[in-house]
């Protein structure tokens, strides 16, 4: 963790061959946007430019997420519905980008479960 804190998050995200997921949401009444980036095993909130560490996971919550993500094999999934309040999760892997979207009236559950799933790392 100490070698972590010399580096900084910048060197651990701009490195393009780490796989990255982001999740978060935007609009509502403020129309506020909050994402959040996995890498590695760290969480981190994205404001602007500024990284800032939520936490480390373990390498089971890891393991235990990517095998959740590669089940829905989001970059066959073709889902971009915004709303009123859009979440959305992005998957950064090996050079490809894949994302969906959706507002509080979409309906697949396994979507919906990776999200709560990823956001309660942030409050665990």
């Amino acid at each position: 963790m100490l070698l972590f804190a010399c580096t900084g998050p910048e060197k651990l995200l701009s490195d393009n061959t780490k796989d990255r997921i982001y999740f978060g949401k935007s609009g509502g009444f403020t129309n506020i946007s909050t994402e959040y980036v996995l890498v590695e095993n760290y969480v981190f909130k994205q404001e602007g430019e500024k990284f800032t560490l939520i936490r480390k996971l373990s390498g089971d919550k890891v393991k235990s997420i990517n095998n959740q993500v590669n089940a829905i094999d989001l970059s066959k999934l073709s889902l971009n519905e915004p709303g009123n309040m859009t979440y959305h999760i992005r998957l950064v892997k090996s050079g490809s980008v894949s994302e969906v979207k959706w507002s509080d009236t979409f309906e697949n559950s396994q979507v919906r479960e990776l999200y709560k799933v990823l956001t309660g790392t942030i409050k665990e």
